[in-house]
C-alpha cells in the first residue's frame, strides 16, 4: 500500500511487479553464490519475465505511472548491477565487462540524480538501442549464471558491451544536446 494525498492507495500490478524485481535480486545472488542453481535459475527467469510485464500491464491496464517510469529503468538497474558485481566476484565475468555495464548505469543514475536536484523539466522514454541493450545484459547474464555455453558467453558479453557502449554515447548526446538548449543562469 501506498499513500498519496493522504489517502492509502493499493499499489498498481505494473509497479509491483518492478518491486518484486528489486525484492528477488539479493535471493538471486545468494543462491547462485552458494551453487543453488535451479532456484537461482527460477528467480532470475521470474525477473526477467516480470521487466517485460510490468510494461505490458501498464498499457493493457492504461496504469502507465510517472512512479513506474522510474521505478522500472531502476529495478532493472538493481537487478543488472547486482548480478554484474556479483558474477564478477564470483569469477564468472571479466573485469571489462563488469566495469562497462556498471559505468554506463551509474553514469544514467548520476545524470538522473543531476536533473532531479536541478529540478529541470527532463524526461527522456528509453531509446530501443536501450531496451535491446537490457535484453542482451539479461540474456549474457543468465547465460554465464547458468553455464549454458562458454563460446556465447564470450560472443554475448562483447555484444551486450558494444550495445551498452552505444547506449552510453547515444544517452551522452542527447543530454550534452538538451543541456546545452537550457537556460542555466537561473
Amino acid at each position: 500500500m501506498v499513500v498519496q494525498g493522504g489517502k492509502a492507495v493499493i499499489i498498481s500490478l505494473p509497479n509491483a511487479l518492478s518491486l518484486f524485481r528489486i525484492i528477488v535480486t539479493p535471493f538471486f545472488l545468494y543462491f547462485s553464490f552458494h551453487g543453488e542453481s535451479l532456484v537461482a535459475m527460477a528467480l532470475f527467469f521470474a525477473a526477467v519475465l516480470s521487466d517485460w510485464a510490468d510494461g505490458f500491464f501498464a498499457r493493457l491496464l492504461k496504469r502507465e505511472s510517472v512512479l513506474g517510469e522510474v521505478l522500472d529503468p531502476i529495478a532493472d538497474k538493481i537487478l543488472l548491477m547486482a548480478s554484474f558485481i556479483g558474477f564478477f566476484l564470483m569469477g564468472k565475468i571479466p573485469f571489462w565487462i563488469m566495469i562497462v555495464a556498471v559505468g554506463r548505469d551509474v553514469l544514467l543514475l548520476v545524470s538522473g540524480l543531476f536533473i532531479l536536484l536541478k529540478k529541470y523539466d527532463f524526461r527522456m522514454k528509453p531509446a530501443r538501442l536501450s531496451k535491446w541493450n537490457t535484453a542482451l545484459q539479461m540474456l549474457y547474464i543468465a547465460v554465464v549464471a547458468f553455464q549454458i555455453k562458454p563460446e556465447w558467453s564470450v560472443f554475448l558479453g562483447c555484444l551486450a558491451s558494444l550495445t551498452t557502449l552505444l547506449s552510453a554515447l547515444l544517452y551522452i548526446h542527447v543530454f550534452k544536446t538538451w543541456y546545452t538548449h537550457q537556460d542555466t543562469t537561473v
